[in-house]
């Protein structure tokens, strides 16, 4: 028994060495936020842990803390929107760039983080994780349709907020 628990440790490690940074550049898409990115990963890699031997032995590690890790996000920016601060997209103390690839990525990312979540998680999942609307609906534990409303809803307030800006 003790020999089992250790192996589950082991393997458990080693796929946080290796996924770990996957799991930060997805959450980072989905919050646009370094800071926040690190804590959802760690929530997520928490609740991983606890399902890790039934996880792991069924081979579906990379899959479970993707869906955990969207799920996470959907659920805490659903009980927190109305704590959130909302950030400055130019703080007073760091001076400006003239940098136009930098700015458009900094207006994509504003344009994103005024998402609600599981639209921000349809586009990330769809776009990034570049998953099949049939795929997205189950890494969110939606259906299709769902997905295909939030994909529509989402791109059509992108397209506006990205008219606007220009």
């Amino acid at each position: 028994m003790y020999r089992d628990a250790q192996s589950d440790a082991e393997s458990f490690t080693e796929y946080v060495m290796i996924g770990r940074a996957g799991l930060k550049r997805h959450a980072f898409l989905l919050c646009g936020d370094w800071h926040e990115a690190d804590d959802l990963v760690q929530d997520t890699l928490t609740s991983v842990y606890r399902r890790w031997p039934d996880v792991s032995r069924r081979g579906e590690m990379e899959s479970y803390a993707h869906t955990a890790l969207v799920h996470r996000f959907v659920s805490v920016h659903r009980q927190t929107r109305w704590q959130r601060e909302t950030p400055h997209p130019a703080p007073p103390d760091q001076p400006r760039t003239d940098d136009s690839a930098a700015d458009d990525r900094m207006s994509m990312l504003a344009c994103l983080r005024r998402l609600p979540p599981r639209q921000r998680a349809v586009i990330v999942l769809r776009f990034w994780e570049d998953l099949s609307i049939q795929q997205t609906a189950e890494a969110m534990g939606v259906s299709p349709g769902t997905v295909a409303s939030q994909h529509h809803r989402a791109l059509t307030t992108l397209r506006q907020s990205l008219a606007d800006l220009r």
